[in-house]
This record gives C-alpha cells, sequence and structure tokens, in this order.
C-alpha cells in the first residue's frame, strides 16, 4: 500500500514540481507521512482515497504558509518558472497554431508561446512580489500560474518581432532550427542531389546574415513574420545562384541546375503537407494507409519518397550501410555526372589505366547498389505492407 500511496505522490511531484519548490523531499516520506495520519480503509477504492486526503494532507503540510514564506526564494521562483514552462508546453500542443509561428517556428514547437527567463522575471515580480491569494493546495497554485499566463500569451506578432531586433537567443534558436529543413530543400532543388556539401555551410550563413540585417539599424521599419523568412528564403537562394555562376565559370560538367524554386513555388512549398517531417511517423507505419499497393506507379514512386527523405521512417532501414554508395548513384543519375568525372572527385589525378580500371569498378558498384535497394524495398514493403 506504501508503494502505491508513494506513486501518488510521484505523480503530484511530476505535475506541480514539488521537489522544485522546496515543499517536499521525496514521494517516500510523504507516503509514509500520509499513511501515518490517513490510514487507508481495505474498503475504499484508491481513488476514493487519494480524493479523500489529498486537500488534508495539503493542509496538515501548510501548503498555503510554505508558499507566503518562501514567495522570495531563489527555488521557488524556479519551481514557478519550471511549471509556468510545462502549462506552456501544453498550450502549444492543444492550440492552433498562430501565424507568427507558421513563419518563425519550426514544427511542433512555438515563439508565440516562448517564455524566457527574463519575461518570467517580470511577471513574477509584478504577481508574486506582493501577493495576497492564499493557495491551499498546488492545484490552486497551477491554477495562477496559468491564469497569469492567458494575461501574456499567446505573445503578439510585435513582440516576437522586437525579440528578434533585441537579439534575443532562444527566440533565434528556433528560427535557426526552422530554415534547416528549408534550406535543404532549396540547396536540393537548385543545385541537384550534391547539396548535402555545402547545404550545412549555406544554412549557417545564412543563419549569421540574417540575424546581423535584422539586429541592425538597417532593417526595414515594416517588418514582420513573414518578411524574416523571405529574407533568409532570398539569402539562400542566392547563395545557390552563386554557386551556379562559380560553376559555370569553372567549365564543370554539373552546372545544368535541374531543379529550380520558383516565385511562385515558395508559398506552396511553406504550405505543402509532403514537406513536413511531421506527416512521416515512426510509429505504426504501413505502406497501404501512404499509397496504394496495387498502383504499381504509386510502388515504384514511393521508392524515391523513402529513398530521398531522412525524415521518413523506413529512411534508415533502406540505406543503412550504403550511403557514401548512394551519394555516387546519385552523382551519376541524378546530377548526370561521368563516371570518370566521379571517380576524379574522389580519387585525383590518376593515370589513364587507372581511371578506366576505377570507373569500371564504380559502374558496377551503383549498378549493385541500384539492386541491393530495390530487394530491400520489396522486403520492407513485405514487413510493413
Amino acid at each position: 500500500m506504501k508503494r502505491i500511496i508513494e506513486e501518488i505522490f510521484t505523480k503530484e511531484n511530476e505535475r506541480y514540481n514539488l521537489r522544485g519548490l522546496g515543499f517536499f523531499k521525496t514521494p517516500e516520506h510523504e507516503a509514509a507521512l500520509c499513511l501515518k495520519e490517513f490510514p487507508f480503509d481495505p474498503l475504499e477504492s484508491l481513488s476514493s482515497y487519494r480524493e479523500r486526503i489529498l486537500d488534508k494532507y495539503y493542509r496538515l503540510r501548510g501548503f498555503s504558509l510554505f508558499c507566503r514564506e518562501h514567495i522570495r526564494d531563489e527555488m521557488f521562483e524556479k519551481g514557478i518558472f519550471i511549471i509556468m514552462k510545462r502549462e506552456l508546453v501544453q498550450r502549444i500542443k492543444g492550440s492552433k497554431r498562430t501565424d507568427t509561428d507558421k513563419y518563425l517556428a519550426p514544427e511542433n514547437d512555438s515563439v508565440s508561446f516562448l517564455l524566457t527567463e527574463k519575461q518570467f522575471q517580470e511577471i513574477y515580480a509584478l504577481n508574486f512580489g506582493c501577493i495576497r491569494a492564499t493557495f491551499n493546495t498546488p492545484e490552486e497554485l497551477r491554477q495562477y500560474c496559468d491564469s497569469l499566463l492567458n494575461t501574456y500569451f499567446p505573445l503578439e506578432e510585435k513582440s516576437v518581432i522586437s525579440e528578434f531586433i533585441n537579439n534575443t537567443t532562444p527566440f533565434w534558436e528556433k528560427f535557426y532550427i526552422k530554415i534547416r529543413p528549408i534550406c535543404s530543400a532549396i540547396c536540393f532543388r537548385m543545385s541537384g542531389a550534391g547539396f548535402q556539401n555545402f547545404a550545412d555551410d549555406f544554412w549557417s550563413d545564412t543563419c549569421v546574415v540574417i540575424n546581423r540585417f535584422i539586429t541592425s539599424e538597417s532593417r526595414p521599419s515594416n517588418l514582420n513574420a513573414r518578411s524574416i523568412i523571405s529574407y533568409a528564403v532570398g539569402i539562400l537562394k542566392n547563395k545557390n545562384r552563386e554557386l551556379g555562376r562559380l560553376r559555370r565559370k569553372a567549365n564543370i560538367d554539373i552546372d545544368n541546375l535541374k531543379y529550380k524554386l520558383t516565385d511562385e513555388d515558395e508559398e506552396l512549398f511553406f504550405n505543402n503537407p509532403a514537406t513536413l517531417s511531421s506527416n512521416f511517423k515512426s510509429h505504426d507505419f504501413h505502406f497501404s494507409t501512404n499509397i496504394d499497393i496495387q498502383d504499381q506507379y504509386a510502388v515504384r514512386g514511393y521508392f524515391v519518397v523513402i529513398l530521398y527523405n531522412e525524415e521518413h521512417p523506413l529512411h534508415n532501414e533502406l540505406t543503412e550501410g550504403l550511403q557514401d554508395k548512394i551519394a555516387n548513384l546519385f552523382l551519376h543519375y541524378i546530377d548526370g555526372i561521368s563516371y570518370e568525372e566521379i571517380v576524379h572527385r574522389n580519387k585525383g589525378d590518376i593515370t589513364e589505366k587507372e581511371m578506366a580500371k576505377e570507373a569500371a569498378r564504380l559502374r558496377q558498384e551503383i549498378k549493385r547498389v541500384k539492386e541491393t535497394l530495390l530487394k530491400r524495398y520489396y522486403k520492407l514493403m513485405e514487413k510493413y505492407r
């Protein structure tokens, strides 16, 4: 019975951060105290016992007095910060995504419900400094925190923009995560399958440039969330165009860019559900829920979806151990680079005889990797049909 009561207090702690507030030491200690003061009736259900004794327990332990006496303690203050952040996480899950978040926050995350330590300090000073409310239970304290959050969140777009202008790190960090997959998509569509070689550099450069621009005095006065993401996309596109110009000057065959991102495509990209990693759930995946497995065209097409999208739950199973060989396959079939040019990239300057030998070996390697991938794919179809 003591272990069961310990579980009750473990859940109370998880919900209200009671140890973080400094209210009790361990669930085990509180369970022992509770059983001593409020004996369990064997004829009583556990839920009934919990409902009967919790309010009495918090009054016995003096929760209300504890809050009043510790309102200025650093430990208590940090505990309230954690409670508020947990409440905001639930709001992100249960609220409609704001327009600001659509442009500035990663999927399943938010800048509209982002509570920084500085903002919390202001909220706490205004609302806890001379508080007269009585909190008889942790639930009453949580409800008070929840009511405060209703006053401040979600943040208005202009407030979020101010945080970006003031170079508030947590807001920028979320935006950097937001544009990472966008960077990969733009680089791939404009520069082909070899994009990964420079996508990381383009992303980090874009993060630096956009940050300097938004935090500088030269930023536009009518800045908004949509314009920030548009500036970032413009930087990425310009970097890809410049790469194309450099390639053409170097007379390299791979300058024929097969993927273009037009202004019309831009809006479609941001609103296209097929590009969102959240649509590739890692649990309970079945081919039949995504394609018509009787349609051979759909079956062949979905092979490409798995192969290209690293977020897909089957991508690792399909490509495990073959990544380097797949990169060569992409170079040859997507970018149209000859076997000899791929060998030259990997081996440098070698003799004509060695080049012929290596090119023949590469040709066979790419042929085998195609066969291996297709065999794996059809096995995956049987496994996750």
